[in-house]
């Protein structure tokens, strides 16, 4: 064989448009080369790139993603033999440089490289809802009846760890990188408001499932776990309730709103969840008695009947979800074995009381495969109401195991709350459909608030401050 030709950025091969394959030799004379495509995008939209060479211990390839200048990595986005998935900007250049991670060992190095544009459908109600951990990734929304469909990609999203929905639709995330900051969403996925906080608020979020969010940071250094809330509108309040000592992981509201469950006050190890008065601004007695030895979840609910679903779990060896009553009386345990840690999350479901949802990225063996399952639970008896599995992306990379034809080109972040949608979602607009309204977020700079193509219209007046 002769060496390959795209030995570099100005001589990268043209991967699209997509969807598109090419097979390439990248050995010649005891040599596995370095080679480079590209791909400009035609308009903004998420794609699925796939580097794949042999299953181990072949040529394994490792595909490093670059700007349109070739040098700066784009969102250090790389993936050795598996797919990743990533957003591009309508008119945009990206390059991937694809080593080999085996060296000259393999005798044999057949590079296969793929794309795929990612297809929008609109995402029913009862979809799931997951925002990136990681800045710069898109939320997903996916299906929550159909294996390995992702309905629908949204850019600039914030990324955070804690989330709550209203009955109407409207979301608050908190924004990681916002310094306490949260985000307030419409069903439709249209920034509302991104409201800064002083007191790095935002990290346990709930809601009284009407019109209010309450919002708590964990505290710590010396400073107590603090409450505020945010309405609807996105109006925040002052700091309402101070817990009387660090630590925070979940908050659940009752429906009467007089008691704030919580858990992890002191430690998340043999963690009680404690029942905190609204009105009296005090703890009141624990509503359980922990399982010795175990670390409670990162989520809480607490169901229209005023009943509360929490987790707890040795993690690596047993895990359970406990249904307690809320004179703390057990009335179901749910076993999940190896699956279920602690780090596992709970979400509320559409038909409330009846049923919760709980995410696992574990198999019965204890093994993270790369697949997350999603199981809509009964309350009554445990029986599991729905499944569905999906493929889970970290920083944009496929996290299972390596194959020539992967479970799934898109999918989901390995982090984050997940909220179950309660009104249908259409897919994003197109350009030059928006109104042109643009909506101004204080100490932003670019435009990060719609998604796929809709960008600040032409304007026809110029805009200024004016006054003294």
């Amino acid at each position: 064989m002769a060496v390959p030709t795209n030995i570099d950025a100005a001589s990268a091969v043209e991967l699209g448009p997509l969807p598109n394959s090419i097979t390439q030799d990248v050995r010649d004379t005891g040599t596995n080369y370095t080679v480079w495509y590209k791909y400009t995008a035609d308009v903004t939209k998420v794609v699925g790139i796939f580097g794949f060479g042999a299953v181990s211990p072949g040529y394994q390839p490792f595909v490093e993603v670059f700007e349109s200048d070739g040098v700066t990595p784009y969102l250090f986005i790389s993936a050795v033999n598996l797919p990743f998935q990533m957003q591009v900007i309508g008119g945009e250049t990206y390059y991937f440089e694809i080593s080999s991670s085996t060296g000259n060992t393999p005798v044999t190095a057949i590079l296969t490289l793929s794309g795929e544009d990612f297809t929008s459908v609109t995402a029913p109600i009862g979809s799931i809802i997951i925002n990136d951990d990681t800045s710069g990734f898109p939320a997903v929304v996916l299906s929550g009846t159909t294996d390995y469909e992702a309905e629908l990609f949204f850019r600039a999203v914030v990324a955070g760890e804690g989330g709550s929905i209203l009955p109407s639709g409207e979301f608050l995330l908190q924004d990681l990188e916002g310094s306490g900051a949260v985000a307030l969403y419409t069903s439709q996925f249209v920034l509302t408001l991104l409201i800064p906080t002083t007191l790095t608020l935002g990290r346990v979020i709930t809601s009284n499932k009407l019109d209010l969010f309450y919002i708590g940071t964990p505290g710590g250094g010396g400073n107590p776990a603090k409450i505020a809330t945010v309405t609807s509108v996105g109006v925040l309040s002052a700091v309402l309730w101070t817990f009387p000592v660090a630590g925070l992981v979940g908050l659940a509201l009752d429906p009467d709103e007089t008691i704030l469950y919580n858990i992890g006050q002191t430690s998340t190890i043999n963690a009680p969840v404690k029942r905190w008065d609204l009105a009296g601004s005090t703890m009141l007695s624990n509503l359980n008695t922990a399982p010795i030895g175990y670390t409670v979840g990162n989520d809480l609910l607490c169901l229209d009947d005023g009943t509360i679903i929490v987790g707890y779990a040795i993690n690596g060896t047993d895990g359970n979800i406990l249904h307690y009553a809320a004179d703390g009386t057990l009335l179901n345990t749910y076993p999940f074995g190896l699956e279920y840690r602690s780090t596992d999350r709970l979400a509320y479901a559409i038909d409330d009381p009846n049923s919760f949802w709980v995410w696992t990225r574990r198999n019965s063996s204890g093994v993270n495969t790369g697949i997350s399952t999603f199981r809509n639970i009964k309350v009554s008896d445990g029986s599991v109401l729905n499944t569905v599995n999906h493929a889970t992306f970290e920083s944009g990379t496929f996290t299972g195991v390596a194959a020539a034809v992967p479970v799934s080109r898109f999918g989901h972040s390995d982090s984050c709350p997940f909220l179950i949608s309660r009104v249908s979602i259409p897919p994003p607009l197109i350009p030059n459909t928006n109104s042109g309204i643009y909506i101004v977020v204080p100490d932003k700079t670019f435009d990060e608030l719609y998604t796929e193509d809709v960008k600040i219209p032409n304007p026809t007046v110029k805009t200024g401050f004016i006054g003294n």
